[in-house]
């Protein structure tokens, strides 16, 4: 997995590229990258999928974390981009009720 982020407006956004997300050391290197941007004070994070090709259950689990790490700190953790794979990983898992989505990286912003 490669990953990017860029903060603009207090907002971060990491975008993620793999054919599968969920390896263990793609759980590793997200976990630490929403801590190292925690600690820099960003409490929104926009996670770009648009280049992530398929899920595993272990790729939900990095969601989860995601989400996890930013609203045990009154945070907000949001995905954009996604493909009908990961949508419906996320409705069949029931993930939907729980992790917010959006079409655009803009529209994630402004919400």
């Amino acid at each position: 997995m490669e990953i990017e982020s860029n903060v603009k407006n207090s907002i971060a956004i990491i975008a993620l590229s793999s054919k599968i997300l969920g390896s263990p050391e793609d759980t590793k290197l997200f976990e630490n990258r929403v801590t190292t941007l925690m600690d820099q004070g960003i409490n929104k994070v926009i996670l770009d999928l648009s280049q992530v090709k398929r899920i595993n259950s272990t790729g939900l689990a990095i969601l989860i974390t995601g989400f996890n790490l930013l609203a045990n700190s009154g945070g907000q953790f949001v995905l954009a981009q996604l493909n009908d794979f990961i949508k419906g990983a996320l409705t069949i898992t029931k993930l939907d009720n729980v992790l917010t989505y959006y079409d655009t990286i803009e529209e994630a912003e402004n919400k």
